[in-house]
């Protein structure tokens, strides 16, 4: 799926139960479950962002390395809880003995852009 800045959090925001910045169910951000594989990446003291490196903007894996990203609201399933926000686990791909790589690119160039309204 593309992303703009090639993170899940852009991919979260594409949830149409969110408001765009994060809040699901009329709930702050705080109040989401963040997870990677099913372990917890949460921030009680909420100083920093939801996810690992939020405030240096770092992912916790790379775009390339993850395979879902799952969204639950208002689960009914006992196995999670503890949000009454969003559960966001991200689930990064399987790894394989061949090798593989893939490579990434920038560019922006002034005939890029388009006329301002």
């Amino acid at each position: 799926m593309p992303s703009i800045k090639r993170s899940t959090r852009d991919l979260i925001r594409l949830d149409p139960r969110s408001d765009g910045n994060y809040s699901f169910g009329g709930k702050n951000w705080l109040y989401n479950n963040i997870s990677l594989d099913g372990s917890y990446f949460n921030n009680p003291f909420g100083l920093d962002d939801p996810a690992p490196g939020g405030q240096t903007a770092a992912e916790p894996v790379p775009f390339d390395a993850v395979e879902q990203v799952q969204v639950s609201i208002a689960p009914y399933d006992v196995r999670e809880g503890g949000f009454t926000g969003a559960n966001v686990n991200t689930v990064t791909k399987s790894g394989t003995n061949t090798l593989q790589a893939s490579a990434y690119t920038f560019y922006r160039n002034e005939a890029l852009l388009g006329n301002k309204v």
